[in-house]
């Protein structure tokens, strides 16, 4: 673990914070036999690749999810929307995006080689044996942001 305790609250090494913005796509194969939360399937996938990829490409750095402070935003299924504005949640989508906070990690990203690395772990998390639901997730674009 990265963060080793001294005390209750003093660390030696505490975990810098950051945000990062996820824009990704996603098609459904077979829409009445699809997941009722396509979208949220299709941002967990996302949301993992990334762990997978920094701790791949940066094995010397450590990183991992903001525990306490894990907040996903994901803007198909945003809570405070209108009724009438809401994405389905069992439609294909060009365009959505996924924001999360995290610690530790490398201070500038490789964007396309990050984003290569996740397309290739969801590529191969997807099981052979998915005939319906989501039939292909594609990540557009990763963004880190200031906090």
């Amino acid at each position: 673990r990265a963060q080793q305790s001294t005390g209750e609250n003093n660390s030696i090494f505490q975990l810098e914070k950051r945000k990062v913005a996820i824009n990704f796509g996603y098609h459904i194969l077979d829409i009445d036999g699809a997941s009722s939360c396509a979208n949220e399937e299709a941002a967990e996938a996302v949301y993992r690749s990334f762990f997978q990829t920094l701790r791949t490409l940066y094995p010397e750095t450590p990183v991992e999810d903001a525990e306490g402070d894990k907040t996903v935003s994901l803007s198909s299924a945003a809570q405070l929307r209108h009724p009438s504005l809401m994405q389905e949640k069992t439609c294909s989508a060009w365009s959505d995006v996924v924001g999360f906070n995290y610690k530790g990690g490398p201070k500038d990203l490789d964007t396309t080689t990050i984003v290569k690395c996740m397309q290739d772990f969801i590529v191969k998390a997807k099981s052979p044996k998915d005939s319906r639901g989501l039939s292909c997730i594609q990540v557009l674009n990763v963004e880190s942001l200031m906090i």
